[in-house]
């Protein structure tokens, strides 16, 4: 009776054993709530993920303090504009026509991320993150080239309380998105190593946000610097 109760046992565990180890090897992902085998719960099984958690929350404290200091030059860009007797301007910076081809770029990068999030195996999530990273390059390249325009025709940033603003703005945006290339090159490389851990997945969702949250804010710039001025 013994032997017929352990025989079942191992034979039971084994196809489950083996259908992981195929699962890695053909790279397909745990589902993205962390159901299935239990991955990203936490040791009790529920769904407690701690280090996932303490990244959200500095992310979200990361992202209230950028909005402040996007909200401050805003509020000062608009401040002005309302105060000025004539906009914009004389000799004020003018918002470049290729604002358009760099916003299109933008947007195009964040709907990558957003296929790469919702990837259900290693090659989608890997090729959704490496047009995400190479569009958002592209970005900042369009955005130098414009500049350099701009530059060249004479519009300087301290001429003037306009110019200071405008390539404030524009100048902070570019920074914050070279950081989140920087931190979505680092998640692509983790996509490489690891495609099926849930630390992964973590760092995938982590830095979508932070990137819809830069695409959201040079949505509100464009806007503002197009059709406001």
């Amino acid at each position: 009776m013994s032997a017929g109760t352990i025989a079942p046992t191992r034979r039971g565990r084994a196809p489950s054993r083996r259908r992981d180890r195929q699962g890695e090897i053909e790279g397909v992902l745990p589902p993205r709530d962390g159901g299935g085998d239990g991955g990203g719960r936490g040791p009790d099984g529920g769904g407690s993920d701690e280090p996932g958690d303490r990244a959200r929350l500095g992310l979200v404290l990361l992202l209230l303090g950028v909005s402040t200091l996007f909200a401050v030059f805003l509020v000062a860009y608009l401040l002005l504009r309302r105060s000025a007797p004539t906009w914009p301007p004389p000799g004020a910076p003018l918002p470049p026509h290729g604002l358009w081809m760099s916003t299109l770029v933008l947007l195009s990068s964040s709907a990558a991320l957003v296929r790469a999030s919702r990837a259900r195996d290693a090659r989608a999530l890997q090729g959704g993150l490496a047009w995400a990273l190479a569009l958002g390059v592209g970005f900042l390249l369009v955005q130098a080239i414009l500049w350099r325009d701009v530059l060249a025709s004479g519009r300087f940033a301290f001429s003037d309380a306009y110019g200071t603003i405008f390539y404030s703005l524009t100048g902070l945006h570019a920074v914050h998105v070279l950081g989140g290339l920087l931190f979505l090159e680092r998640t692509r490389r983790r996509a490489r190593r690891e495609p099926a851990a849930p630390s992964t997945r973590t760092a995938v969702g982590l830095c979508s946000i932070y990137w819809h949250y830069m695409a959201g804010v040079w949505i509100v710039l464009f806007v503002v610097l197009v059709f406001l001025s």
